[in-house]
């Protein structure tokens, strides 16, 4: 992500901490570019994952 590039937080349970290097370890094995590291990159803010 660039310098001055989108920034987001959420306020999530003990199980996250494990739960995201999940889904970039399976975002990046299976190539999905827009995964949730992808969308937040792309200026996605966490509120509308939940």
């Amino acid at each position: 992500m660039p310098p001055g590039g989108p920034e987001t937080w959420a306020r999530v349970s003990p199980f996250y901490p494990h739960h995201d290097p999940t889904h970039f370890a399976v975002e990046s094995a299976l190539g999905l570019q827009p995964g949730i590291f992808g969308l937040i990159a792309a200026g996605w803010v966490l509120d509308n994952f939940v």
